[in-house]
């Protein structure tokens, strides 16, 4: 769950945000890594030479939705029109401040769930910002992910609410904190005072549709690590499993962050030949495949992330055929909040080429049609931890059929 809604712009037409998303990934992931910029960052300004003027505050809306703008602003910013280059800036500045709050809270946690004797790990942004990335400044986070063991969870409970926490809700994968009275001052997203909640997760997992990976259970135990606090876990090949199949899972969702690719693109750069072993030897079944392959495809497809070959093709041998089909057709706009608004697809997509099986597919359309109560948490937080938490279904099926009448709409245009 996001702090601020996701809000990108609907002026900038598909296919110039297709081509948008290409080369700004690129550039963003050669300033992530150190690699040299100066041709993917003409690359950009020569696609935004294309548009007019007005299309500037669209761009920059555009850039810090999809994460992006703290890591192209530096180099874009001489070659952009001033109009983007100031708004680049400032959204860059407001990342930073941003960070350095979020810096100072995962300082006062680390202490307080050190005190209270809880063994802890970050996780996805709260890790790659420090580990991952050459400035913590340039990777945005709109909440902080830990995982905590969950025989300490009470623990940990009681350490952050003592730091003044409350938990606002419980889903089928974390347990969200926030601190009371919270209010979100920038609605674009990155501002230093906007919520920044806390999400602890018991064990590492992703799913979608009912279906998910235990990507800690794939390779050694997080408890093991944990008893050595001084061991640099979630190491790279954990982190590389778990941002790839966060990243699948948003892109099955049409919900994909450009920032998702780029951070699979940032640790692919990281990994070694011992990395990418351990991913092939953990990942290439039936089950963890279709969580993995189809991000590091599009990663390496779109961003030019440095995804081995070889490794792409030993894990797809494990990828259902419609899995694959999908993933060759869609690009990375039609994957993303923006570009699912226009997106073609069949109303029952996912059920076609999700399931491994009938009972998998008996599953996924329990979930799409009526879903658990942990699951409407992730959805309708505050009302699925509230009494009324049965509206939240009532709610369910008004988007439910809102989804299927515009995707009817699309479809017969």
């Amino acid at each position: 769950m996001t702090a601020v809604p996701f809000t990108p712009p609907t002026s900038l037409g598909r296919a110039q945000r297709r081509v948008l998303a290409r080369a700004a990934g690129r550039l963003a992931l050669a300033a992530a890594t150190g690699a040299d910029e100066r041709a993917a960052a003409r690359a950009v300004a020569g696609t935004l030479a294309a548009y007019d003027d007005p299309a500037a505050e669209a761009v920059v809306r555009w850039a810090e939705a999809e994460g992006v703008a703290a890591l192209i602003a530096p180099t874009l910013g001489p070659l952009a029109p001033a109009a983007v280059a100031d708004g680049l800036a400032d959204t860059a500045r407001r990342v930073a401040q941003r960070s350095a709050v979020l810096a100072a809270d995962r300082g006062r946690m680390a202490v307080a769930l050190a005190s209270a004797g809880v063994p802890w790990r970050p996780l996805k942004g709260a890790w790659l910002a420090d580990h991952a990335y050459p400035d913590p400044a340039l990777r945005p986070m709109a909440d902080t992910d830990l995982w905590v063991p969950s025989a300490h969870a009470r623990a940990a409970h009681a350490a952050l609410s003592a730091m003044g926490y409350r938990r606002t809700s419980t889903s089928w994968k974390h347990a969200s904190y926030a601190l009371p009275g919270a209010t979100v001052v920038d609605r674009r997203g990155e501002h230093p005072d906007n919520p920044r909640p806390v999400e602890v997760h018991p064990r590492i997992l992703e799913g979608f549709r009912g279906l998910t990976l235990d990507v800690g259970a794939l390779l050694a135990s997080p408890e093991a690590a944990a008893a050595r606090p001084a061991d640099p876990w979630p190491d790279e090949a954990m982190m590389l499993l778990h941002v790839a199949a966060h990243a699948t899972v948003d892109a099955l969702g049409r919900r994909l962050r450009l920032l998702s690719l780029v951070d699979v693109g940032v640790v692919a750069a990281r990994a070694t030949d011992r990395t990418w072993q351990r991913v092939i030897d953990v990942a290439a079944t039936p089950h963890a495949a279709r969580f993995i392959w189809p991000a590091l495809c599009l990663a390496a497809r779109e961003i030019d992330a440095p995804v081995p070959c070889t490794v792409l093709e030993v894990l797809a041998r494990s990828v259902r055929v419609p899995l694959l089909r999908w993933a060759d057709d869609v690009d990375i706009d039609q994957v993303s909040r923006a570009g699912s608004a226009t997106a073609r697809r069949p109303l029952l997509e996912i059920p076609r080429m999700w399931p491994r099986n009938a009972r998998e597919a008996g599953t996924v359309l329990r979930w799409i049609c009526w879903p658990p109560r942990s699951a409407l948490a992730d959805r309708y937080p505050r009302l699925a931890s509230s009494p009324r938490w049965p509206l939240a279904y009532a709610l369910h099926v008004a988007d439910s059929w809102r989804v299927a009448r515009h995707r009817w709409r699309v479809r017969v245009r």
